[in-house]
């Protein structure tokens, strides 16, 4: 028999400081790749690189790694790791009826979703509860945040029929080299 307990998990939301000042430059690289189109069995996606390999060299990703990386050590650094590691990255753009169903990500520790354009802040990533069966609450995210959550949590890019695009840059990333002495100092006292 399988169950599923709850245990206090969390998110984290990142918060680019300067998203006003690397929005337009990001989206100018971001048109440099073939535009794809993906419509088949829970996916509409009006613009996506998902389909290309690492091999297929993206100026878009390469900025926005080094935007993000003071962001990642930080969060390295409060989750008690030596390392971190991005394994993949790709952005969507929707819009209309455009939308990302139920999905997963295999092989990795935490999934990641920059919100570059974000018209209307109820259509963040939602997230499905196994135990409930249920969608749970949505993260409150704004434009210019970064999520991440759990790589096997259920969530989808749901429809949101607007007539402005949506654009987010996804990525699969891992922490590792745990260090468990600022975890057993702080719980010491407790």
């Amino acid at each position: 028999m399988v169950r599923f307990e709850n245990i206090d998990g969390y998110c984290i939301v990142i918060s680019i400081k300067e998203h006003k000042q690397v929005k337009n430059k990001i989206l100018k690289l971001i048109k440099k790749v073939p535009e794809t189109t993906i419509y088949e069995k829970g996916q509409c996606i009006r613009n996506t690189d998902y389909i290309y390999g690492r091999e297929v060299k993206r100026e878009y990703l390469e900025f926005f790694w080094e935007v993000l990386r003071p962001y990642m050590q930080e969060t390295m650094n409060k989750m008690h790791c030596g390392t971190w590691n991005i394994d993949n990255g790709w952005f969507q753009q929707y819009t209309g009826v455009d939308k990302h169903d139920w999905h997963l990500h295999s092989s990795t520790q935490f999934a990641g979703v920059y919100y570059l354009e974000l018209p209307d802040p109820k259509y963040v990533t939602e997230f499905y509860d196994y135990k409930t069966n249920k969608k749970t609450k949505t993260v409150p995210c704004k434009e210019g945040d970064v999520i991440l959550f759990p790589a096997n949590m259920p969530h989808r890019s749901n429809t949101t029929f607007l007539k402005k695009r949506r654009t987010v840059i996804a990525f699969n990333c891992s922490f590792d080299r745990l260090n468990e002495v600022p975890i057993n100092e702080q719980l010491k006292d407790s």
